[in-house]
């Protein structure tokens, strides 16, 4: 059985955006997207073109802003090492760790301290 992203919804997944339309990634939780609407059965009288997946810069994932340290609470753990790839002031990473409660996002924060201060 295939899903695809309901009509007027989008899905994050992985760091791609799936438009509605597009077909689910594998890995999604099914059950629980089809319960609220953002997924729906894939009927086959409906065309074979479908949008594909667009990635999704870490930058916009989850509303983190390099610039505002606390809005590190809303990348996911998964998605924090690219979130802080981009980001090289030291002092910024020191502030994001001291608002950061989640241990992965402490430690992934710890890390980049760490690789910066080893380069440079």
């Amino acid at each position: 059985m295939s899903y695809e992203v309901a009509e007027g919804q989008e899905l994050i997944h992985s760091g791609r955006r799936f438009r509605a339309g597009a077909l689910a990634p594998s890995g999604c939780d099914v059950d629980t997207l089809c319960a609220v609407g953002v997924l729906v059965e894939v009927r086959k009288s409906q065309p074979a073109s479908r949008p594909e997946p667009e990635p999704v810069p870490s930058s916009a994932r989850g509303g983190f802003n390099p610039a505002d340290p606390a809005t590190i609470k809303h990348v996911t753990i998964k998605a924090m090492p690219a979130a802080l790839a981009g980001v090289s002031d030291v002092d910024t990473l020191r502030a994001m760790h001291e608002v950061e409660a989640r241990k992965g996002g402490r430690d992934a924060i710890q890390e980049r301290i760490g690789e910066l201060e080893i380069a440079g």
